[in-house]
C-alpha cells in the first residue's frame, strides 16, 4: 500500500535528482504515472496539486527547500531569501 510517506520520500529523492530543483506540474504528473491519483487534486487552476499530507512530510524531509509561488516550483534555499518556506 501507497503511502502519503512514500510519494513525499520519492519527491524528496527527486529533488535531488533534479540538483535541487522540482517543478509542481512536471512533479505531479511523475506522481500520477507512479502512484496513481490518489495523492493529487485539481487546484483552483485546474491544475494538479500534491495532496496537503505528502507536502507536510516532504517539508519535513527538506527543511533545506523554498517554495517559489511565482515559479510553481521548490528550491534549495538561497542566503538571500527571507525566513521562512515560500518565497516570491
Amino acid at each position: 500500500m501507497v503511502t502519503a510517506e512514500n510519494v513525499a520520500a520519492f519527491m524528496a529523492q527527486r529533488l535531488e535528482e533534479e540538483k535541487g530543483m522540482l517543478i509542481q506540474a512536471r512533479i505531479a504528473d511523475e506522481i500520477s504515472k507512479k502512484f496513481g491519483g490518489e495523492f493529487l487534486y485539481p487546484n483552483e487552476n485546474d491544475n494538479l496539486a500534491i495532496d496537503k499530507e505528502v507536502l507536510e512530510i516532504f517539508r519535513d524531509y527538506t527543511p533545506h527547500v523554498v517554495w517559489s509561488r511565482g515559479d510553481h516550483l521548490w528550491r534549495n534555499r538561497k542566503p538571500s531569501d527571507p525566513d521562512g518556506r515560500a518565497v516570491d
